[in-house]
C-alpha cells in the first residue's frame, strides 16, 4: 500500500472522496487506470436472488406512484434496499458516516451509508451514491458511473481495517436504480461487477422490475461476504457444474461411461462435457 510522504497533512496530500481524481486514486491504491480501474473485464459473482417481502413490494409501489423523483427519494430508495437485504443478518448501517484520513490513506469524506458488522464491527462496506444516470446504453452508463470516489472510500475502509488484518474490502455504488459492487485487496488487486439495472424500460427504474430487485438484494447480501450453509452448499454445486462443464477428456470414454450416457440427449451431454 502506497503512502503519501511528500506533502503536508490537510493541505495537498489529503483529499475528500469527491475530489479524488484518477491518477491520485490509482497511485494510492497501487492500481493501473487502464488495466484495473478502466478494465473492460467484469466480475461475475455467484449472486443468490432474495425474495422481496410484502413491505418491500409495497414500498416499490410507493415509488411507482411518484411523478418526480427528488434527491431525498433516491436516498429513501437506497435505504429501502439496504434495510431489506440486511434483514436477519449480523449487519446494520450508519447514515452519513464521517470518515477521517489516516496515516495510510489520504482520503476523507462522508459516506452516505456504511454497512458494518454489529458483532465484530468489521468488515465495513461503504455504499456510495452517484449522480442519477440518464444514459440508455450500458457503455454510456459505465462512463457516467465514475468509480474514483468509490475506490477512494474503499481504500479508506481497507486501511481503517488494518487492526482486523483484513485482506480485502467490498464497496457498493448506486444511484438508486443502478447498482455495482467493487472489491479492493491489499495485494493491489481490484475487480468490479457490471451495472445491474432494468433494461426493458427506457428510463431504467428499478422499482418496476421485480427480478432486478431480487438480484440487487442478493448483490447487497453478497457484499457482506458472509454465506450461510445453504449458500455455501449451492456455491459448491455451481463449482462442480462449472468443473464438469469445462472438463476435457483425453481419448475415448470408458465402456461404463459410454453406456451410462448412451440414452442421454446430446444437449445434456454438451452441458456436462
Amino acid at each position: 500500500m502506497k503512502i503519501c510522504f511528500n506533502f503536508t497533512k490537510q493541505t495537498f496530500c489529503n483529499r475528500s472522496f469527491a475530489q479524488a481524481d484518477v491518477p491520485f486514486v490509482a497511485y494510492q491504491a497501487g492500481l493501473s487506470f487502464n488495466m484495473d480501474l478502466n478494465s473492460p473485464f467484469r466480475w461475475t459473482p455467484k449472486i443468490q436472488k432474495i425474495e422481496q417481502s410484502p413491505e418491500f413490494l409495497k414500498k416499490m409501489k410507493y415509488f411507482q406512484r411518484l411523478t418526480i423523483m427528488e434527491d431525498q427519494h433516491y436516498s429513501e430508495l437506497i435505504d429501502t434496499f439496504l434495510f431489506e437485504a440486511l434483514k436477519n443478518t449480523d449487519f446494520d448501517y450508519y447514515y452519513d458516516y464521517k470518515c477521517e484520513s489516516n496515516p495510510y490513506c489520504p482520503f476523507y469524506g462522508t459516506v452516505p451509508f456504511l454497512i458494518y458488522n454489529k458483532v465484530n464491527k468489521y468488515p465495513i462496506i461503504p455504499v456510495l451514491r452517484s449522480k442519477p444516470i440518464n444514459a440508455f446504453t450500458l457503455v454510456a452508463k459505465e462512463r457516467e458511473m465514475l468509480i474514483t470516489e468509490t475506490v477512494a472510500a474503499g481504500l479508506w475502509a481497507l486501511t481503517n481495517s488494518q487492526v482486523q488484518k483484513l485482506n480485502s474490502v467490498r464497496m457498493l455504488q448506486t444511484d438508486g436504480n443502478h447498482w455495482r459492487m467493487l472489491e479492493l485487496c491489499k495485494n493491489e488487486r481490484f475487480k468490479k461487477t457490471g451495472i445491474y439495472c432494468q433494461e426493458n424500460d427506457s428510463y431504467s427504474k428499478i422499482y418496476y422490475d421485480y427480478e432486478v430487485q431480487q438480484i440487487v438484494l442478493g448483490l447487497i447480501r453478497h457484499s457482506l461476504n458472509q454465506m450461510d450453509e445453504k449458500e455455501q452448499a449451492l456455491n459448491l454445486i455451481y463449482d462442480f457444474v462449472d468443473e464438469r462443464r469445462y472438463l476435457t477428456h483425453e481419448g475415448a470414454p470408458s465402456k461404463p461411461t459410454a453406456k451410462f450416457w448412451k440414452f442421454v440427449p446430446q444437449s445434456i451431454k454438451n452441458f456436462f462435457f
